[in-house]
């Protein structure tokens, strides 16, 4: 979220004093090692102001244009290449996130994944809400055993699944089950 906040301010969305709050915030994240809820949560609410009222097409172009200016380059060289590996052989690879899902399908698209799972701001009439589908960022809990997908699935149906939530993303055991299904 970060670099997509950096991309932003790069394109003149906002102003830099808008953004040096969010990097003070990531700057206290990467010294400490642990998030402070209310930090996320007012983040959170930022983004989500931010991109009330605002096409979803615009924000897509923006992300497809903030991963080639600079999230592409960063993918991790090891990374990418056992994702290659893994493409090579004929399964499928996916990107999962709490970042905005047009940043996850943007990047995976560059990289040539299959897709990408990521947090979902609601949209009315092609113009975001300024809520999300869901909350990413609730407390863990067990209410879905099964996050949607089923043996026989199709592609499109990847589009259903919906992960448990943790502070920090999605449960994995769940994310790991959906994978062996992909896998399969």
């Amino acid at each position: 979220l970060v670099e997509f906040a950096f991309g932003l301010a790069r394109k003149r969305y906002f102003r830099l004093s808008e953004i040096l709050p969010i990097a003070w915030k990531q700057l206290k994240f990467r010294v400490s090692g642990s998030e402070n809820a209310k930090d996320v949560a007012h983040g959170r609410a930022q983004a989500l102001e931010f991109v009330k009222g605002r096409s979803v097409d615009e924000l897509i172009e923006l992300c497809e244009d903030i991963v080639e200016a600079s999230l592409a380059r960063r993918a991790y060289p090891g990374t990418t290449q056992l994702a290659e590996m893994h493409l090579a052989a004929g399964q499928q690879v996916w990107l999962v996130s709490a970042t905005p899902v047009q940043i996850g399908q943007a990047l995976a698209a560059r990289l040539g994944f299959t897709g990408a799972l990521g947090t979902v701001a609601e949209a009315e009439d092609g113009v975001f809400t300024g809520r999300l589908v869901g909350d990413p960022m609730a407390e863990a809990r067990a209410s879905t055993p099964d996050p949607g997908l089923s043996p026989g699935f199709a592609v499109a149906d990847i589009d259903e699944v919906r992960f448990d939530t943790a502070l920090r993303g999605y449960r994995m055991d769940q994310v790991d089950d959906v994978l062996d299904l992909l896998q399969a």
